[in-house]
């Protein structure tokens, strides 16, 4: 994909290659799984044929992609005198320090998302006692604003560059990752609900940008003829990571379940005590707290990466202000919605200038 894909199109290409997975992964999940019910329900001394159908038909649309790769033309490979060796090509990559950075970012953030994600529907089932059918529409709520900011993180990528979507999209899924700390003080409130609605909408338009730009961002900086090296070295760091950090996590669970750390602000007065409890973990928040760490340590990993178009988090911020509010636009035709959309941007512009003249 690296060089069938224009340079200067692989955000959008990918975005949008993306929300078309996307946009069919949950309608076809749920009618797979009202199938197979379908199936247990009329047809059930013969359940496992149920499934047999499924594989099938998953086997034969993957043809059909097999049939389209086959009938894309590719650029042709230069001609090699020697194969290298196996280890002198993953350690290639290693020493560019560019690309060595990008490793390192990947690397440290794939550890803090496993190290935390895992536990997001364990914590919500079991620490706040909430209905499945409440996380699922939760979870899906995540999935719709995922799917409606993809190809704005592309065009922005395609216009500036990924270095700078991550550097936006990044220390915003770490917030979110943070906020699941504040869902209870010390155990639920009027409060946790809103905030899980705001932390599921947030995460679903921040995992957007960072799920786009860490795919691609690879392909764009592994120069031209060594990209299959150095993107494996990358996919083996990031494999590693991924898989290790979960695994400590259950090591861990329980050694956290027994622990608990508390600060509160404690005001006494002669008739009157009154604590206000600015923090507590217990049990899983402490795999959240710590992924909210390390992933700032990834952020800075990250600032150490160069590429060509990268801007500045405000610029980047303000591109897609714009970019959302065009979204809005063509979305309805109705002026009074045109105008409600319209009027947070033109009020904060009319602050800034307001504040220039002054």
């Amino acid at each position: 994909m690296r060089d069938l894909v224009p340079q200067d199109q692989i955000g959008t290409f990918f975005s949008r290659r993306m929300s078309l997975a996307r946009a069919l992964d949950i309608p076809l999940a749920l009618a797979a799984g009202m199938y197979i019910d379908y199936w247990r329900k009329h047809l059930a001394d013969h359940e496992l044929f149920g499934y047999s159908t499924l594989f099938f038909m998953g086997f034969s649309v993957g043809l059909i992609g097999v049939y389209y790769i086959s009938r894309t033309p590719e650029p042709s490979m230069g001609e090699v005198e020697s194969l290298p060796r196996f280890f002198t090509l993953i350690v290639k990559p290693f020493r560019d320090n560019n690309f060595k950075n990008l490793i390192t970012f990947m690397g440290s953030w794939n550890f803090a998302v496993n190290l935390a994600a895992p536990f997001f529907t364990v914590y919500m089932l079991k620490r706040l006692e909430m209905d499945l059918s409440l996380i699922i529409a939760l979870t899906v709520l995540s999935q719709v604003m995922n799917i409606a900011f993809l190809q704005t993180w592309g065009r922005v990528a395609d216009r500036f560059s990924h270095k700078s979507v991550l550097a936006v999209s990044g220390p915003l899924f770490i917030i979110s990752i943070l906020a699941w700390t504040f869902t209870t003080m010390p155990e639920k409130y009027v409060l946790t609900l809103p905030l899980l609605v705001i932390i599921h909408m947030v995460m679903g338009i921040s995992t957007a940008g960072v799920t786009l730009a860490s795919a691609t961002i690879g392909l764009k900086l592994a120069p031209r003829g060594e990209a299959t090296s150095y993107l494996a070295a990358n996919s083996l760091v990031n494999s590693l990571a991924a898989g290790i950090a979960p695994v400590l996590g259950g090591l861990f669970a329980d050694f956290f379940a027994e622990r608990e750390l508390s600060l509160a602000l404690t005001w006494i007065s002669p008739g009157r005590e009154l604590a206000i409890q600015t923090l507590n973990l217990q049990q899983w928040d402490f795999f959240f707290f710590l992924a909210f760490l390390i992933g700032l340590y990834s952020i800075h990993r990250l600032s150490l990466v160069k590429e060509e178009g990268e801007v500045k988090e405000r610029v980047l911020i303000n591109e897609l202000m714009w970019e959302v509010k065009r979204s809005m636009n063509n979305l309805s035709t109705i002026g009074g919605l045109r105008r409600m959309v319209r009027f947070p941007f033109t009020l904060v512009t009319a602050l800034k200038n307001k504040k220039i003249k002054k």
